[in-house]
């Protein structure tokens, strides 16, 4: 496990599923189950930075946007940094 994901195992479950919810609506590329645990635990990587709120926030305004693919994630993390900036 690399060691920039969330130290908390309730965090990174968490986040998992969202992404996993997330997957429900847009799911990514045909790809078998092990490989779409290998491309989450990127994604896990990439988010680690970031509250599950505003994982979760990014993936909901992903969604209600009407994509028609799952996002990459720097398409998160450039709505992670969008909530921040309306925040403030």
């Amino acid at each position: 496990m690399p060691d920039n994901l969330p130290v908390d195992p309730l965090v990174r479950d968490r986040i998992k599923a969202v992404l996993g919810r997330l997957a429900l609506h847009l799911p990514p590329t045909r790809m078998p189950a092990q490989q779409f645990d290998l491309l989450l635990d990127d994604y896990l990587t990439d988010l680690a930075p970031y509250s599950v709120t505003l994982v979760e926030g990014a993936c909901d305004n992903w969604r209600r946007k009407g994509e028609p693919h799952f996002p990459k994630v720097s398409d998160l993390i450039r709505l992670i940094f969008a909530q921040n900036t309306q925040k403030a």
